[in-house]
């Protein structure tokens, strides 16, 4: 259409195509200058997208408007030529301006899109490209597979071939035929795919690095386990040292003349806690050589009596600020 069109159309005409095509709507434009048979005719065109078409078709319309009124010279130039045709000139120029305009400015658009799908295609090719090298290095390395096969026993190798599925890992086992040496050379590869094995082997290692793990794990517990019995040997030693000094003086005491016997009663308390003290740091040092399989059990008898006693003598000053009477009977007989 565009080659059809006439002198002072071609603008107009390509540039309401544009816009239609863009927009989708119908498109008009008026004013434009068509030369026919030796003369300028102003004509007007519409341009109407067709809907319902498999592809995109447009209905263009030509109509010619009509005479135009125009005032009468208010006065003649210095040369003769009347105001109102050179006002005329200036209006189609106008016109014939902006339409080179909008045709330029579509010009531009149709660039810019060729320009991204020229860039859109380029970067199709060149993904194409990367996977026929990809392609080719396979193959290269196939064929060199092939062609260095030794005369005796296969020769292996491990590629990644491109499949319908995605890129696997397999195994080319190749063996020169020697029945056909005579006649030519021949061989025969076995491809296995190796996608399992390969599966099965990074389940190993992830096994592996969580026993690896694991036994990080089990070598810092026990380090900290060390550490807690050597503190615990450390304290206790700590408790009881000033244990000493607190028996021997109340030892002191016991042993004086003029000791009541109320306050002797107190000072046997006082011994007797203080060995139950001593006793105690005793156990947190068992707790230690337990850990470290160095415990050492004696067996020796244990007057229940006495125990209870002590106990009860501890709660005595408790039991008495309450009110409470606690009555005991002690039978046990002599083991």
């Amino acid at each position: 259409m565009l080659k059809l069109a006439r002198e002072g159309l071609l603008h107009g005409l390509r540039t309401a195509l544009q816009q239609a095509r863009k927009t989708r709507k119908p498109v008009r434009k008026t004013g434009l200058r068509v030369r026919s048979n030796g003369a300028w005719t102003d004509v007007d065109l519409e341009v109407l997208p067709l809907a319902g078409l498999s592809s995109l078709h447009f209905l263009v319309l030509f109509d010619r408007p009509g005479p135009k009124a125009h005032p009468a010279p208010a006065a003649s130039t210095r040369r003769g030529k009347a105001a109102p045709r050179g006002g005329r000139n200036t209006e189609r120029l106008e016109q014939e301006l902006a339409a080179t305009r909008e045709y330029l400015q579509s010009i531009i658009e149709e660039v810019e899109a060729a320009n991204e799908e020229i860039l859109s295609s380029n970067e199709e090719l060149q993904s194409t490209n990367e996977e026929l090298d990809t392609a080719r290095e396979e193959l290269q390395g196939m064929l060199s597979h092939v062609l260095g096969c030794p005369d005796q026993g296969p020769g292996i190798v491990e590629v990644r071939l491109r499949t319908a599925a995605g890129v696997k890992p397999v195994q080319l086992v190749t063996r020169r035929d020697p029945v056909a040496a005579r006649t030519g050379v021949s061989y025969h590869t076995a491809i296995v795919d190796l996608t399992d094995v390969r599966r099965l082997e990074e389940a190993r290692q992830q096994a592996e690095h969580a026993r690896q793990k694991s036994l990080e794990g089990e070598r810092a517990a026990r380090a900290a386990n060390q550490a807690k019995d050597r503190f615990l040997a450390m304290l206790s030693h700590e408790l009881r040292t000033p244990l000493t000094p607190i028996l021997a003086a109340a030892d002191w005491m016991a042993s004086q003349s003029t000791v009541t016997p109320d306050l002797a009663g107190k000072i046997d308390t006082v011994r007797r806690n203080v060995r139950a003290e001593a006793h105690l740091i005793d156990d947190l040092l068992d707790v230690a050589r337990i850990t470290q399989k160095d415990l050492t059990i004696h067996r020796l008898p244990v007057d229940l009596h006495r125990v209870i006693a002590d106990t009860l003598d501890g709660w005595t000053t408790v039991l008495s600020q309450r009110r409470i009477t606690l009555d005991v009977q002690l039978q046990a007989g002599a083991c």
